[in-house]
């Protein structure tokens, strides 16, 4: 039985995924091969994930079509379920996506809060030419 998932992710920005991946703490390198359960090659990846005490892989595969990363491999016996893993680093890439954008328009991020939900408020204040 085979545990390889694809997941599209609205993930477009290289710098910004690897700066997300190193803030959590995931060693990644890069043009990596995903490697199944049974230890076949999956397919490539960009930028491949190394969970401890896993032969299986996990990784970001540039999608072309969808001009975004998708979350490729198999998670089984990694340590983290596949959707954990998917929002931490998405909560943590628009966070991060969210402050380039505003630091071109010339904004700086004065306050943040995390709410109770886990939604994330930032306040930003820019110079008016």
């Amino acid at each position: 039985m085979s545990h390889q998932v694809t997941l599209k992710t609205q993930i477009k920005d290289k710098e910004v995924l690897e700066s997300v991946l190193k803030e959590l703490g995931y060693n990644f390198s890069y043009n990596g091969k995903i490697i199944d359960y049974y230890g076949k090659n999956a397919g490539n990846v960009d930028i491949m994930i190394s969970f401890v005490k896993k032969t299986n892989s996990v990784g970001f595969r540039f999608n072309t079509e969808e001009n975004a990363y998708e979350l490729v491999g198999d998670f089984w016996g990694c340590g983290i379920d596949k959707d954990t893993f998917r929002n931490s680093v998405k909560k943590l890439y628009i966070e991060k996506k969210l402050r380039v954008l505003l630091t071109k328009k010339r904004y700086t991020v004065v306050d943040k809060n995390v709410e109770k939900n886990g939604s994330v408020k930032m306040l930003a204040r820019g110079m008016v030419a």
